[in-house]
């Protein structure tokens, strides 16, 4: 197998082709396998376990029939064993065929022709950005939404069309060119209204409106944003299939909780984003999942519920690696009110860890906002660090003061009941006390 013999068609199905050395494997029991060769050159057949003419040897049933590739391979799709020049088999096409799915991931370069690869399918370009964009390449990913807009264009893919705009706006909102994004948005929103399934018409509205009052809640304008906000709740209310309805119902919870957290309406918030904990749970979307967890925690956080913020925080601490693409550098602040919670709650030594890694994080980004949160995060690690060396715990601090080198050490320990001395234990050196 390999990837130059495997077409696609307009309804986007693969087609293997191109069977001129493969060969027919045949079950025969206990004794193993047999192969049947269909129109393969005298020098092939000869190294097959029938004769050349095709004919079963004496004895022989069939019972299964699949294909395997002939001796002929190509070297890109070669397994090991058959570039140590054993013959292909079914494994080896295994391998073959697992070359092929990454393929449209890292389709090469033809450096001889100067030139790259230009690939005509609106939805391979699409599932290219997507895989760019779960690993935060922002680059990569609009080069291939750009060229996935340009042939959805050109054949009227509307689906691909508006899903390629809308995520082209998402990482424009990114960063932080708000004014794009929200033409990026409003142009997905206008080609949704072309599709001709219903689904992808409310399911487009619905996701290009909530991001537009994502827009305005980062720039202040909250009324203007709860009025987007239900204007999306309208959209996808529309959409019936029960695959597309979480595309739409988790980013929209996760939006509304984050509109009454600016609000201080912070029960409001803590009950949509536990609602949307829930069903992410339910689908399987940790994405959304981890971004109602951190919602949790910082509403949380604002209400000083610190035993929530640290269960909420930790579980969308690990939630956010597993997803890959972290727009909202949601991991850092998670991490960092995890750190918070536990220096709270007088877990000093579990606080310095997440802290610690929170301003590393924050410190790899380019904005000075981060690089201002990366400073505090650092203070507050190295504080506590100080702060164990002294302390035993929340008002009970620790300190040896030496008088001269004749006395011996004493401990003085600072309580709320007030202060006590107690004479530190002698050793072998100085036994007077």
């Amino acid at each position: 197998m390999a990837g130059l013999n495997i077409l696609v068609s307009e309804s986007y199905h693969a087609i293997i082709t191109d069977f001129g050395s493969a060969r027919v494997m045949e079950s025969r029991g206990e004794q193993g396998e047999a192969e049947i060769p269909s129109s393969q050159p005298p020098e092939i057949a000869e190294s097959a376990l029938v004769s050349p003419s095709g004919c079963l040897p004496e004895g022989l049933t069939v019972e299964v029939l699949e294909t395997i590739t002939g001796p002929g391979w190509s070297t890109r799709w070669a397994s090991p064993e058959v570039l140590k020049g054993e013959k292909p088999d079914l494994p080896s096409d295994i391998w073959a065929g697992g070359w092929i799915c990454w393929e449209p991931k890292a389709i090469p370069t033809d450096k001889e022709a100067g030139g790259e690869p230009q690939i005509r399918s609106a939805e391979l370009l699409l599932t290219l950005g997507d895989l760019a964009f779960t690993q935060a390449d922002w680059d990569k990913a609009l080069a291939s939404y750009t060229r996935a807009v340009d042939v959805a264009k050109s054949i009227d893919n509307t689906r691909v069309w508006w899903r390629a705009l809308y995520q082209m706006g998402t990482i424009r909102l990114s960063q932080r060119r708000y004014d794009e994004a929200l033409s990026l948005f409003n142009g997905a929103g206008n080609v949704a209204m072309k599709c001709s399934d219903s689904d992808e018409f409310f399911l487009g509205q619905a996701t290009s409106i909530r991001q537009q009052a994502t827009v305005f809640i980062i720039q202040g304008q909250l009324e203007l944003a709860e009025m987007v906000l239900e204007q999306s709740y309208g959209a996808f209310r529309f959409v019936d299939s029960p695959s597309l309805i979480p595309s739409a119902l988790l980013p929209y919870l996760t939006t509304r909780g984050w509109l009454y957290k600016k609000q201080e309406k912070y029960e409001k918030a803590i009950k949509d984003y536990k609602l949307c904990c829930e069903i992410s749970a339910a689908v399987g979307d940790e994405y959304s999942q981890a971004e109602a967890a951190y919602g949790m925690a910082d509403a949380c956080y604002r209400l000083e519920r610190y035993a929530e913020v640290a269960e909420y925080a930790e579980a969308a601490a690990k939630l956010f690696p597993r997803v890959g693409s972290d727009l909202n550098n949601h991991l850092p602040k998670a991490l960092s009110l995890l750190g918070f919670a536990r220096k709270a709650l007088g877990m000093w030594p579990q606080a310095i860890a997440p802290l610690e890694e929170a301003a590393a994080l924050f410190r790899a980004t380019p904005t000075t906002e981060h690089h201002n949160l990366a400073d505090i995060c650092k203070m507050q690690a190295d504080e506590l660090r100080y702060m164990i060396g002294l302390f035993d715990g929340p008002g009970v601090m620790r300190q040896t003061i030496a008088l001269d080198p004749n006395t011996p050490n004493i401990t003085i320990t600072i309580t709320e009941d007030g202060i006590v001395m107690t004479p530190a234990p002698s050793d072998e050196s100085n036994p007077q006390v």
